[in-house]
């Protein structure tokens, strides 16, 4: 019996032994399994952050395009009651815009991030009193020249300057652009050669790849792609024979003063030239007399847009004008909306 002692004591040793590995294994799996559940969790927090930095850029974006619609119909509208209703949507716009903003400011930002919405915030402080400026000037001023001069030299360069910063913000997210582009065709019933998105060049540049692989499966899709305020922006002549785009929208900068201005008329024939021989349509931008529309169409220039044909309008207002402006006897086919 007292030689079986010893023999029992280590069968005790490794029972215990086997029960603390044992013990020590289930900790190490349950600690696993909490990393785990945490990655996960913290992979899903960034997925959700991402989704609402989309959403929260998308009512950024929208509220200026609102309100710079708000402020092209102010100087037009002779009606009181009318421009007091459109005032109030432009201040309801304004107050989405910083609602927006404001939250994403209050939310974690990569350093990217953090320096876009930096310049927006500058240039939002920059911009707002040119722009309110405008709008008191088209309530109490009826020279509709005058204001319209206002909006299209000073207060809309500023606003524009917020929406690329801004556009750019939305690109950085927004790998799903074509999918969700996709859907609502799906859902409209519409062609999508029927649509043109316009795309900056800045906004292409700001991240190459990731725009190139929008831009590329969009096309795929069969959206016709422009790039807008061509000449302008920063992009080579090598990157953009690589991009899968349809159109290019030489910039009004240049268009408005070809006439007087041998160097833009230069820039604007060459331009046209070049997207020719590249296979692309051409719109010129900026196009404000008959003698400009005239010089276009002999260099070939495929289509125009400015005030000479018409000012940015409500869509409601778009099938009067359509119907009833003389640039109605013009094949409906050769006008479309931007």
């Amino acid at each position: 019996m007292k030689l079986g002692t010893p023999h029992l004591g280590m069968g005790v040793r490794i029972g215990i032994g086997f029960v603390v590995v044992l013990g020590l294994m289930v900790a190490l799996s349950a600690i696993g399994l909490r990393y785990v559940a945490e990655a996960n969790q913290h992979l899903k927090n960034i997925a959700e952050n991402n989704n609402i930095k989309i959403e929260l850029a998308t009512e950024m974006q929208s509220a200026l395009r609102e309100r710079a619609l708000a402020m092209h119909a102010l100087p037009i509208l002779a009606d009181p009651f009318d421009k007091d209703a459109e005032i109030q949507r432009f201040n309801a716009q304004g107050a989405k815009y910083v609602q927006a903003r404001d939250r994403l400011k209050g939310m974690p930002l990569s350093k990217k991030e953090s320096e876009i919405l930096t310049r927006i915030l500058d240039l939002t402080r920059e911009a707002q009193p040119e722009v309110q400026a405008v709008v008191e000037m088209s309530t109490f001023n009826d020279n509709q020249a005058e204001i319209f001069d206002r909006i299209r030299n000073v207060a809309m360069p500023r606003q524009r300057a917020i929406a690329e910063q801004v556009g750019v913000l939305l690109d950085m997210h927004d790998m799903q652009l074509p999918a969700s582009i996709h859907a609502l065709l799906a859902e409209t019933g519409i062609s999508p050669r029927k649509l043109t998105l316009e795309i900056t060049e800045s906004a292409v540049m700001a991240n190459p790849n990731d725009g190139l692989a929008i831009l590329t499966e969009l096309d795929r899709m069969g959206v016709t792609l422009a790039i807008d305020d061509f000449g302008t922006g920063y992009s080579s002549l090598g990157y953009l024979k690589r991009l899968p785009v349809d159109e290019l929208k030489i910039d009004k900068s240049f268009v408005m003063d070809m006439e007087e201005n041998e160097n833009d008329a230069v820039i604007v024939r060459s331009t046209i030239d070049l997207a020719h021989n590249l296979g692309l349509k051409v719109t010129a931008e900026g196009v404000e007399t008959q003698d400009a529309w005239d010089t276009l169409g002999m260099l070939g220039c495929d289509y125009s847009q400015g005030f000479f044909m018409g000012r940015p309008m409500p869509a409601e207002k778009l099938e009067t004008w359509l119907e009833e402006s003389a640039w109605s006897r013009i094949s409906k086919g050769a006008l479309y909306v931007v």
